[in-house]
């Protein structure tokens, strides 16, 4: 909070910025991707391929997460072979399989997944080996892509949602009002959903404290206490330069009438 209007008998102090809805919008993103990452890469996989008496063979390529399922059907004897697909970066190699058709690719996952290529390799030989083979007649390949999604996924959303909720839930301190014809102090603190305000008599207040710490960067830091007779003590959260924040507190003890701690 800072002054942002002083009187003979009244000295206002206000928050320029509404923390709850800050916390709310920096924290969705991190909701939203973690969803985006479990909804799109926790896919689970599966092509079944049968051989029918004349030897043609009918694939079917089952893709299915949290809110979808998809099928794909490969009528007989369209399917050609298998391959990976491997894709670079700054970051390594990704891979993926894919069936080749008579008619097209197909994908067997939408994106491509690390490792070091080895399974989806293992997969795409066991693809191959059943086309050229006659002596199975049916095959069965899954590929589970849901506990790694699941995990990074989940931690995002996680995060994100410690972060709205704190934010729903913590109260902010919006304004805090010296009134010396009321002889009264008012700090309102305020959530998203819930607005409290604390009235306090100003004959009560002993003095108000200056705490000075030091940052990770052996930079001053400072925060104020409003220390009540009765010992009690009040955090009034002021936001204020360094170099100006004793000078604010100063001028809400001469203010008051109150000598400087």
């Amino acid at each position: 909070m800072q002054i942002v209007e002083q009187t003979a008998t009244v000295l206002k102090l206000k928050a320029k910025n509404n923390w709850g809805l800050m916390g709310v919008l920096f924290g969705t993103p991190f909701f939203l991707g973690g969803l985006a990452i479990v909804i799109s890469f926790g896919n689970l996989v599966g092509l079944k391929c049968d051989r029918s008496a004349s030897s043609q063979i009918a694939c079917e390529l089952t893709s299915s997460n949290l809110l979808s399922k998809r099928i794909t059907q490969i009528p007989s004897g369209q399917l050609v072979s298998a391959d990976v697909q491997e894709r670079s970066s700054s970051d390594g190699y990704t891979y993926r399989v894919v069936l080749l058709t008579k008619s097209g690719t197909i994908a067997m996952t939408e994106f491509f997944s690390g490792g070091t290529g080895v399974n989806h390799q293992t997969d795409a030989d066991k693809i191959n080996d059943f086309l050229k083979g006659t002596d199975r007649s049916s095959l069965r390949i899954s590929q589970d892509h849901r506990l790694f999604a699941y995990l990074f996924g989940g931690l995002f959303t996680l995060v994100g949602c410690g972060i709205i909720y704190g934010s729903i839930v913590t109260k902010f301190q919006t304004s805090c009002i010296f009134d010396k014809t009321a002889d009264r102090m008012w700090l309102k603190q305020q959530s998203l959903f819930q607005t409290e305000t604390r009235e306090i008599v100003l004959r009560y207040i002993k003095e108000l404290q200056i705490i000075e710490d030091k940052d990770n960067d052996g930079d001053k830091t400072y925060s104020t206490k409003v220390i009540l007779k009765s010992g009690e003590e009040i955090s009034l959260q002021i936001s204020s330069p360094a170099p100006k924040y004793p000078k604010v507190v100063e001028s809400i003890n001469r203010f008051l009438g109150l000598s400087p701690r």
